[in-house]
């Protein structure tokens, strides 16, 4: 297998128990022993790594199973973002900030999620462009024949979850590569909070630039950390 791209085994272990909690909540628990006999173990990974390639099977074989072109949303909607190590590492950084109440410079923390998220999951890589007043973070399959649009969608919603524990700025414009039929599509609004433009050239989440004040605070927080 691929040893390129890893992923930590604290994230796979939150995706795991999200679906679960899905699997209880569209009554098929009983399924629940099946699905987890079909997964790898991850004891069988040495450290706390797991291969990007192994993370994105075991979604494919999810996806295969209960045929939901929704299911990644569904499943990462009941995740508990605040024990994904992504989360942990962006509270690590921040969390003297956080203590004396001093608003987070919102650059300063999209640039936290583009250093530590490659860190914490390879099989994605993020980018972050300032564009007029927006601020778009980009983001890009490492491994594209394995990395379905299910599991991209489900990656940009976990992000805008993390960024949404941390800050109050509102996402704009969800941008995905894909196609979709329009069945069920108003879960795009309900949970991102906006409609999503699908067959764009880019996978993208945008939020509002803020004040050139934080553009600068944000300069010198990031040469600090």
């Amino acid at each position: 297998m691929n040893q390129n791209f890893s992923v930590h085994k604290g994230t796979v272990i939150c995706y795991r128990n999200a679906l679960a909690l899905h699997f209880f909540r569209i009554n098929r628990a009983r399924d629940i022993p099946e699905i987890m006999e079909q997964l790898y173990d991850l004891n069988s990974f040495h450290g706390t790594r797991v291969p990007a390639e192994a993370v994105a099977n075991e979604i494919n074989i999810v996806i295969s199973l209960l045929q939901d072109e929704y299911l990644c949303l569904k499943v990462i909607s009941l995740i508990d973002i605040e024990l994904l190590p992504l989360y942990k590492g962006i509270k690590l950084c921040i969390d003297h900030l956080l203590k004396v109440e001093v608003e987070i410079p919102f650059i300063l923390l999209c640039r936290l999620v583009v250093r530590y998220f490659t860190l914490i999951t390879g099989s994605v890589s993020v980018k972050l462009t300032e564009e007029k007043d927006l601020l778009r973070l980009d983001f890009v399959s490492n491994i594209p024949k394995l990395i379905s649009s299910q599991h991209m969608e489900g990656v940009l919603l976990e992000v805008h979850k993390i960024i949404s524990k941390f800050s109050s700025v509102n996402l704009t414009k969800l941008t995905l590569s894909h196609d979709k039929s329009f069945n069920n599509i108003d879960i795009y609004k309900k949970l991102f909070g906006v409609s999503a433009e699908l067959s764009s050239l880019t996978n993208s989440l945008y939020y509002p630039l803020k004040s050139i004040r934080n553009t600068v605070l944000a300069e010198e927080h990031v040469e600090i950390l």
